[in-house]
């Protein structure tokens, strides 16, 4: 995995970072990933509590694995549907992550320079869908890290985007998220100028209580690619794959962020998938 530089701009009169990366150019193409279909499996139909979180999810068990960094290169994707695979992995199988039992670490980068479509797909591409990503991750596996020679595979990927009424899409997302066979979900939102600029300049430990949606006149800079781990009354608690720039460590203080439900972000509405791991991976 690459380190991400520390060059900085000027922009709407406040420091911005110059080499985050989108995977997506415009809105238009964003746009065009409203209408996806699923790729297999179904949804979860359990009713969802009203608050969860995968991260402290049964008797303050975690079963999300660390925040980790994807450094220069546009590989948002890979990043997001890693950290969807593990922590499904983890939370499928009822597998804490513990000194016992260590998280599972898959290769991002091994994902990322796979033969997964589209390609050629270098540090800069312009966007990579995630069903893409999925598709290989079922097909072919992904490597471990350290590669022990083995590929991990799942056996599903579901599209929970799939009406045009945005709070179905929600509750979905939320029943997936909170059911036993569900887990995290890799999500695509629409990146504003400020977001990025959200989580800068954050110190201290735990989660940033404040609910990110964009400010003042709209300004598309791209898309981009994130896990869902859980959610509250009006929000998405999200892992994200930055780290600061301007005072290193993890962005947003400890690398999740809160993002408004049903907001300009349109996280739960474009693409957001589940996966489902073999029963019998052990």
């Amino acid at each position: 995995m690459t380190e991400r530089g520390a060059k900085l701009s000027q922009d709407l009169g406040q420091t911005i970072i110059s080499d985050r990366r989108h995977f997506l150019q415009t809105a238009g193409i964003l746009a065009g990933g409203l209408a996806v279909g699923s790729t297999l499996s179904e949804k979860a139909s359990a009713a969802p509590p009203p608050s969860f979180d995968l991260r402290k999810a049964t008797n303050g068990a975690n079963y999300i694995t660390s925040v980790k960094d994807q450094g220069l290169c546009h590989t948002c994707t890979a990043f997001g549907v890693v950290a969807a695979i593990e922590g499904s992995y983890h939370w499928q199988k009822k597998k804490a992550i513990t000194q016992a039992n260590p998280e599972l670490d898959l290769s991002e980068n091994n994902l990322f320079y796979s033969s997964a479509p589209p390609l050629p797909r270098p540090c800069d591409v312009d966007h990579w869908w995630p069903r893409y990503a999925l598709e290989y991750c079922k097909a072919t596996g992904v490597k471990r890290e350290p590669d022990n020679g083995t590929l991990f595979n799942i056996a599903a990927a579901t599209q929970l985007v799939t009406s045009n009424k945005p709070q179905d899409n929600i509750d979905a997302i939320k029943a997936w998220i909170s059911s036993d066979n569900g887990g995290p979900v890799a999500a695509v939102m629409i990146e504003f100028a400020d977001f990025g600029l959200f989580g800068e300049n954050r110190t201290g430990t735990g989660d940033v209580t404040d609910v990110y949606e964009p400010k003042g006149p709209p300004r598309i800079v791209g898309g981009h690619v994130l896990c869902i781990v859980g959610y509250g009354p009006n929000y998405w608690i999200c892992k994200n794959s930055w780290s600061s720039q301007t005072i290193g460590g993890p962005w947003n203080q400890n690398g999740y962020v809160r993002i408004k439900m049903s907001g300009r972000t349109s996280i739960d509405q474009i693409e957001a998938w589940g996966v489902q791991i073999p029963s019998a991976t052990p």
